[in-house]
C-alpha cells in the first residue's frame, strides 16, 4: 500500500508540471448581434464614434453625422434620440465621446464643451469653451466618469486631461507634449476602473494613472501585433478590471489585464459581421458584452465571451489501489479562453489543474465533477463516475505458481504413488525453468559481447516474464 501511495505522490507532481507547462490563451469573443445603417432615420447612424452603457445595460450612441445621441436596449432595439445640429443646449455641432455616471446621467464631448443630460435627453448643465485654460477644450473626445462622481475629458488637441466634479467645476489636469511617462501625443479616449485609475490612449500606447493624475505605468508601441497600436480612439474597463482598447486604424478590439498583459484580440478591416471599418468607441456592459461603434460601417456590434465546454472524460472502472488519471483537455472554448479546471469529488475533497490524480483504496462507485470557468466568469460542469472494483491479487511468477501447486497437490492427501509422480513432474519443470533463465542469462551476455543490443533487450523481456510472471509485454 505505501508503494501505490508513492506512485501516486509522483505521479500527481508530475501531472502539476505539465499543467504549470499549458497556458490558456484568451478569449472566446463572438458576435452576438449588430444594428444600424447608414442614414438618418431610428436606429441608423452617420460616423458614429463613441458609445457608453447605463446601470440597465441601455446603450447610448454619439451619431456624430447626425448630430444627436440615440439610446437603445441591449439588444439593440431603438429606445429614443436627442439633439440637433447646433451650438445651443441639447444641441451639437461634433459630438464624440460619451459616458454615464452611477445614476444614470449622460455626458457628451461636443466641440469645445461638455453637455450633461439624464438617461431621457432631458439637458441638465454645460461647461467649457474654446481654449487652452482650466475648463476650456479644443476638439475634447473621449469623456469618463469615476465611482464620486468626477468627470475625466481627453482634451485632445490640448493635449491633456481635465477633470471635473459632476457639475463642471474644474479640479485638476494633467498632460503635456511629448512621449514621456504622463507626456501625450494625441489623447483620445479614457476610462476608469473600479478602483477609479485612469486609462488613456495616446498614438501608439495606452497610460494608466491615479485620479489625481500620477503616473502608473504605460504599455504598447506603434505596430500591427498583439498589444500594439495605430491610433487607438476608445477604450473601456469590466468589472474584472480588464481593459478593452479600439486599436482604430488596426480594425480591431484588444484586450489586456489592468497591468497591460495582452489577453486577446479580435476583428479585421472589412464590412462583415465581426469586422471593422476604423472601430471608435467600445463599452462594456453588466454581463460582460462588449459594444462596439463601427464608425465607417455606421452601426453598432455587440460581441460576448462564448461560454466554456467542460468535458470530464469518459467513466472509468478501475481495480482498489489504482491511480486514477483525471484529464479535462478536452474541454474547449471557441478561443481557448479557460483560466480555471477544479475538480470536486464525491468522497470529499477537491483539487485544481487540467489533470490531476487521484488514488482510489475502497471499492465502490465515486463521481468526479470538473467545472472550468473563463476570463469573465462564464462557467460549465462535466462528471464523470468512477467505479472501484476489488483490488486484483499480485502476479504470481511461474515458479511461485509452480510451488503452490505443489503444495496444494500434497494437501489432497492422494494415493501416495500419485502424488509422488504428480509432484516429480512439478519438481522437473522448475528444473527447467531454473535451467532457462540460467541458459537465457547466458545468451543475454554473449550477445551484450557481440553489442547486439536490439537483441539482448528481446532476451531480457523474456528473462523478466519468467521471473516476474507477466507475459503481457512481450506477447
Amino acid at each position: 500500500m505505501m508503494k501505490f501511495f508513492i506512485k501516486v505522490v509522483i505521479a500527481a507532481l508530475l501531472a502539476g508540471i505539465l499543467v504549470q507547462g499549458a497556458f490558456a490563451e484568451e478569449p472566446g469573443y463572438v458576435l452576438i448581434t449588430t444594428w444600424g445603417s447608414q442614414g438618418d432615420g431610428d436606429g441608423q447612424f452617420m460616423s458614429p464614434p463613441g458609445v457608453a452603457v447605463d446601470s440597465a445595460d441601455n446603450v447610448y450612441v454619439t451619431d456624430r453625422g447626425n448630430h444627436r445621441i440615440q439610446k437603445f436596449d441591449s439588444s439593440g432595439m431603438f429606445l429614443t434620440t436627442w439633439g440637433e445640429y447646433g451650438e445651443g443646449d441639447g444641441q451639437f455641432f461634433s459630438s464624440y465621446g460619451v459616458a454615464v455616471d452611477s445614476a444614470d446621467n449622460v455626458y457628451v464631448t461636443d466641440l469645445f464643451r461638455i453637455q450633461k443630460f439624464d438617461s431621457d435627453g432631458t439637458f441638465l448643465t454645460t461647461w467649457g469653451s474654446e481654449g487652452y485654460g482650466d475648463g476650456q477644450f479644443k476638439f475634447p473626445f473621449g469623456v469618463a466618469v469615476d465611482s464620486a462622481g468626477n468627470v475625466y475629458v481627453a482634451d485632445a488637441s490640448n493635449i491633456r486631461i481635465q477633470k471635473f466634479d459632476s457639475d463642471g467645476t474644474f479640479i485638476t489636469t494633467w498632460g503635456s507634449r511629448g512621449d514621456g511617462d504622463g507626456q501625450f501625443r494625441y489623447p483620445m479616449g479614457v476610462a476608469v476602473d473600479s478602483a477609479d485609475n485612469i486609462y488613456v490612449t495616446d498614438l501608439f500606447r495606452i497610460q494608466k494613472f491615479y485620479s489625481n493624475g500620477t503616473f502608473i505605468t504605460t504599455w504598447g508601441s506603434e505596430g500591427s501585433g498583439d498589444g500594439q497600436f495605430e491610433e487607438p480612439w476608445g477604450v473601456a474597463v469590466d468589472s474584472a478590471g480588464n481593459v478593452y482598447v479600439a486599436d482604430t486604424q488596426n480594425s480591431r478590439i484588444q484586450k489586456f489585464d489592468s497591468s497591460g498583459t495582452f489577453l486577446t484580440t479580435w476583428g479585421e478591416l472589412g464590412w462583415g459581421d465581426g469586422q471593422f471599418e476604423k472601430p471608435g468607441g467600445v463599452a462594456v456592459d453588466s454581463a460582460g458584452n462588449v459594444y462596439v461603434t463601427d464608425t465607417d460601417n455606421h452601426r453598432i456590434q455587440k460581441f460576448a465571451n462564448h461560454p466554456p465546454l467542460a468535458d470530464a472524460g469518459d467513466d472509468q472502472t478501475v481495480p482498489a489501489g489504482t491511480a486514477v488519471t483525471l484529464d479535462a483537455s478536452n474541454s474547449s472554448d471557441p478561443r481557448s479562453d479557460i483560466i480555471s479546471y477544479v475538480w470536486s469529488f464525491s468522497d470529499g475533497g477537491s483539487a485544481t489543474g487540467q489533470v490531476f490524480i487521484k488514488g482510489f483504496t475502497t471499492e465502490g462507485t465515486y463521481n468526479a465533477t470538473l467545472t472550468v470557468t473563463d476570463s469573465v466568469g462564464l462557467s460549465d460542469s462535466d462528471i464523470i463516475n468512477i467505479t472501484v472494483t476489488p483490488e486484483e491479487p499480485p502476479l504470481e511468477t511461474p515458479m511461485e505458481a509452480t510451488e503452490h501447486l505443489i503444495e496444494d497437490i500434497e494437501a489432497l492427501d492422494l494415493p501416495k504413488g500419485t502424488e509422488n509422480k504428480m509432484v516429480t513432474k512439478l519438481v522437473e519443470v522448475q528444473r527447467y525453468l531454473e535451467h532457462a533463465n540460467a541458459k537465457l542469462t547466458a545468451v543475454s551476455a554473449e550477445l551484450e559481447e557481440q553489442e547486439a543490443d536490439d537483441l539482448v533487450e528481446k532476451v531480457q523481456m523474456i528473462i523478466d516474464a519468467i521471473t516476474s510472471g507477466d507475459f503481457e509485454g512481450w506477447k
